[in-house]
């Protein structure tokens, strides 16, 4: 028996994966702590600092998009807006 359109359709989709870090919050500017993630949003990367500052070690991952801690709820919104009306439909 022959796919529909459907399920050809089904079978190719993939996920996309849309990253977005939170500010720091009061009690870690309190403290004048410094931030161990940095996003890269026109690279589309999230940056992990480890470790102290003799031994850092710095681990980049590659999303889908990334949106930084001081982008608008709106921005995050209206990007992935297409993927939840072809999802609502």
């Amino acid at each position: 028996m022959p796919e529909t359109t459907e399920q050809v359709d089904a079978r190719s989709a993939s996920v996309q994966v849309a990253v977005r870090l939170r500010p720091m919050n009061s009690k870690e500017e309190a403290r004048d702590t410094l931030p161990v993630v940095t996003a890269n949003s026109a690279k589309s990367e999230v940056t992990l600092i480890r470790g102290s500052a003799q031994r850092q070690q710095r681990q980049t991952y590659s999303f889908d998009s990334v949106f930084g801690s001081f982008s608008e709820q709106r921005e995050v919104f209206d990007s992935v807006r297409p993927l939840v009306d072809d999802v609502m439909h």
